[in-house]
């Protein structure tokens, strides 16, 4: 009666853990095949019927005990699919937010190659627009102006405005090919000049001209610190506000 008053108060009790819970009905087990085998031996000489009364009662305990203990590994195996159900619903919404952002960024990628094949276009078209305004001379292209006489410095402004510089010679080679093409009694800007230091000849770069060709030794006259080119005659310095024609160039290939 011990063990049945304590079944009784386990079954009212509140659950806190099933897998407590399977162990205690495990460990009843055990005590009440004990008890029962313990009666056994002393009721061996009992009147037969009050031994079967006793072992139905016995047996009727084992039942519940049994039943719950299938009940309580039911729920355990319940709990374990619902545990593992929700762990497969928590991935799947995962994926669901990879794979969104991988599509948004495929999106975003084929955006950007749509914009790089347009930019390339515009470029390849930019670079057919200027080849019609410069001609190729050796292994340059020049624009040779012979319509417009601007300042130094504005004729330098108009070719970086046509992606180029002004003309910047660097050896004999290229003085002598580009002379071939200018014609006689314009003079034309090159980019060298001495308005940092006088006497110090740098060309657009910054750094100090590769290749000078005077007509006459520079003399300064009047603040003359912009060299023009005379063609067929060579390079002189001229006050940077005179006017004259000007050559532009594009260093780099552009086929």
């Amino acid at each position: 009666m011990g063990v049945l008053r304590h079944l009784e108060v386990c079954e009212a009790a509140r659950p806190i853990d099933v897998v407590e819970r399977l162990e205690k009905i495990q460990a009843l087990l055990v005590t009440q095949q004990q008890q029962t085998q313990s009666l056994v031996d002393s009721q061996a000489r009992a009147p037969v019927e009050h031994q079967l009364a006793t072992l139905e009662k016995m047996e009727t305990h084992l039942d519940r005990l049994n039943i719950q203990q299938s009940q309580l590994k039911e729920q355990l195996m319940n709990q374990n699919l619902k545990d593992s159900a929700d762990k497969m619903r928590k991935l799947e919404s995962q994926l669901a937010i990879l794979e969104e952002k991988l599509s948004s960024a495929e999106s975003a990628l084929s955006k950007s190659e749509r914009k790089l094949q347009e930019q390339t276009h515009l470029v390849d078209k930019y670079r057919e627009a200027r080849l019609k305004s410069f001609q190729r001379i050796g292994s340059k292209y020049y624009y040779i102006d012979e319509t417009e006489r601007l300042s130094w410095e504005a004729s330098s402004r108009r070719c970086r405005q046509m992606g180029g510089h002004l003309v910047s010679l660097q050896s004999k080679v290229e003085y002598e090919a580009v002379n071939m093409q200018l014609r006689s009694g314009e003079i034309y800007w090159t980019d060298v000049n001495d308005q940092v230091r006088e006497g110090l000849y740098v060309s657009h770069t910054g750094y100090v001209a590769n290749f000078l060709h005077w007509r006459l030794s520079p003399d300064n006259y009047n603040n003359e610190d912009c060299i023009e080119l005379i063609p067929h005659m060579g390079m002189n310095d001229n006050n940077c506000n005179y006017k004259n024609n000007f050559i532009c160039e594009i260093s780099a290939e552009l086929e």
